[in-house]
């Protein structure tokens, strides 16, 4: 198939305009870096959370984030429902965000029903 030069030069210009578009759309929160070396010992979670934390030698949102991603957060000894739950709310209010799987969804997704209609 042969394209014309003008066919080339428009497909060109397509194909620049959604490589900008999509530039904007990846763009990193320039705090990244910082939260990801927050230790832990600054945030507010449950004591057991951190308990979990510290015998786990878990840090760093940084290596809350890679556990989390190897092995999940709900493989910690000691580690429950409620512990992923502080863990995912205290993220969510430093605008730190952990991959949900399903099953962690579902657990959250528990909770808030349950706490509607205990109001």
């Amino acid at each position: 198939m042969v394209i014309s030069e003008k066919e080339y030069i428009n497909a060109l210009s397509i194909v620049r305009s959604y490589l900008e578009q999509v530039k904007i759309e990846v763009s990193v929160d320039p705090d990244w870096e910082l939260k990801l070396n927050l230790r832990l010992d600054d945030f507010d979670f449950y004591n057991r959370v951190l308990h979990c934390f510290q015998d786990a030698n878990l840090n760093t949102v940084r290596d809350i984030i890679t556990y989390h991603e190897e092995k999940n957060l709900l493989t910690l000894r000691n580690f429950g429902k409620s512990c992923i739950i502080d863990v995912f709310e205290v993220f969510d209010e430093k605008g730190i965000k952990l991959p949900k799987s399903k099953k962690h969804q579902d657990i959250v997704n528990k909770y808030l029903l349950y706490c509607k209609s205990s109001n």
